[in-house]
């Protein structure tokens, strides 16, 4: 029997490198726009993992140990991206919170006043 016909279709190192460095980018890119407070849209990230995971599925032996290791990384940073975004959301809720308080003491303040 063929070992080809076994498995998915191998893929090469700097494949796997180049996808690693994608996602890598836009945690990185992430994390920058949230230290500047800006908001983050994760779409591209989120398909960029995903493609990761499919060709991870496809690595050779060789290369399991490495690729361990750089998705390691990749986990810990998402684990910070996601603090960060957690930090940034309770931020913007409160903000909401503290801008409707004033429109209303406004909107009420406003009503007393012409009564």
């Amino acid at each position: 029997m063929n070992k080809s016909t076994i498995g998915p279709a191998s893929i090469s190192s700097s494949q796997i490198e180049g996808e690693i460095q994608k996602v890598s980018s836009l945690i990185e890119t992430a994390q920058q726009l949230l230290a500047d407070h800006k908001m983050v849209d994760l779409t591209a990230l989120r398909e960029k993992v995903e493609t990761l995971c499919r060709t991870i599925e496809q690595v050779q032996p060789e290369d399991t140990e490495r690729v361990i290791k750089a998705i390691t990384g990749i986990g810990q940073n998402l684990d910070k991206l996601s603090v960060a975004l957690t930090v940034q959301n309770k931020s913007v809720i409160a903000q909401s919170r503290g801008a409707t308080g004033m429109h209303a003491a406004v909107a009420y303040g406003k009503k007393e006043k012409e009564s």
